[in-house]
């Protein structure tokens, strides 16, 4: 996997299992917090490498506000982890 590259997990995903690449755990420009939400969001990647679960979602799932969990977003969205598409047109009626 290549710096860039979109990382879909569903070949190496099980149902009770989230998986942290190893990179983004040795990585110690990011919080802890920002590690679990990103380990929160790969299991809710699609196969296209897209993350649709509402902020609120992700936020009582690992018991952070959604305030927090937005900053964290900016956190892995400013080191790189993720990038953030902000939904269009009907799309944004789904978020």
């Amino acid at each position: 996997m290549k710096t860039g590259e979109v990382f879909s997990p569903h070949s190496i995903m099980t149902p009770a299992a989230t998986l942290i690449p190893h990179c983004v755990m040795r990585y110690r420009g990011i919080s802890a917090s920002a590690k679990l939400l990103l380990a929160c969001m790969i299991r809710h990647v699609d196969a296209d490498g897209k993350c649709c679960i509402s902020q609120e979602a992700l936020a009582k799932e690992i018991g952070l506000t959604r305030r927090r969990v937005i900053d964290i977003i900016k956190e892995l969205v400013a080191h790189g982890f993720v990038r953030q598409v902000k939904p269009q047109g009907a799309e944004r009626l789904r978020h």
